[in-house]
């Protein structure tokens, strides 16, 4: 990443549309890109797909960033990821608009959680993250969402023009899915009732 001299000269060059800057702004914050767009896609290429067209519209609104705090290279940072998280639910609904969402039914699914040590702490990032691609299109966009932006279901089914009970239910079986797979099991049909 850049440093904050550099990246508000870089920023005032890309509002000159200037590409030696745009060029550098992209190879500084390309592998954060990758790092946010990969959890949203199916494999890298996708991923690059997403960056790219992220950059895009970094360059084509760069006029109009305008930092919200005094640390120009968080605000920039916090207002790259919301873009480039923007441009993988964009082009979610694009590629992937066929893809089903199962709507609750009327019985609640609950996934019951294990006393077992925890799963996480003997896994490395990038075996969460395929673990994570495993999931179908829809469940992976509503698990990110909810589980590592912070959304709530309500706006999950906002961005996603779903119900909010369309997102628990895709949440919860994403979460299902996944609790199964790192704990090397086969994925269960039974349901819990609570």
């Amino acid at each position: 990443m850049l440093k904050k001299e550099e990246l508000i000269n870089c920023i005032e060059g890309c509002k000159q549309n200037s590409r030696i800057d745009q060029n550098k702004v992209y190879m500084a914050y390309y592998d954060y890109a990758m790092s946010i767009c990969f959890k949203y896609s199916n494999n890298k290429d996708e991923a690059v797909e997403i960056i790219n067209d992220g950059f895009l519209k970094i360059f084509k609104e760069i006029y109009n960033y305008k930092p919200l705090s005094a640390d120009a290279a968080f605000g920039f940072t916090s207002w790259l990821r919301r873009i480039m998280i923007n441009t993988a639910i964009d082009h979610y609904r694009k590629y992937k608009n066929k893809t089903v969402f199962k709507d609750l039914n009327t019985e609640q699914e609950n996934v019951a959680a294990k006393d077992e040590p925890d799963m996480l702490a003997n896994l490395s990032y990038i075996e969460l993250i395929k673990t994570v691609q495993e999931l179908s299109p829809a469940y992976r966009m509503v698990f990110n969402l909810y589980a590592i932006e912070g959304m709530t279901h309500k706006e999950v089914g906002q961005h996603l023009n779903i119900t909010e009970g369309t997102s628990k239910s895709n949440y919860a079986k994403a979460k299902a899915f996944l609790q199964s797979k790192l704990s090397n099991q086969s994925p269960k049909n039974e349901v819990n009732v609570c």
